[in-house]
């Protein structure tokens, strides 16, 4: 089942705070996929180092909320 993302206040948090930092100079985007059980993070910015941070600390705060518990 597809969950909303805004029940969960931390992970909107941690978006909001990204996407504060970086300003008008990157973006984010975070979307459950149409074809997938999975949730796609994509942050883009002048600084390939920090939107590779910033995509990973959103996919594990993500996944820490909603991941597969059987795994």
């Amino acid at each position: 089942a597809k969950k909303d993302l805004k029940e969960f206040p931390s992970i909107n948090q941690t978006i909001n705070d990204i996407s504060k930092s970086l300003g008008n100079k990157g973006r984010i985007l975070v979307r459950p996929s149409g074809t997938e059980p999975k949730i796609r993070v994509m942050v883009e910015c002048e600084d390939q180092a920090l939107a590779k941070i910033s995509a990973e600390r959103i996919a594990t705060l993500i996944d820490m909320h909603l991941g597969d518990k059987k795994a």
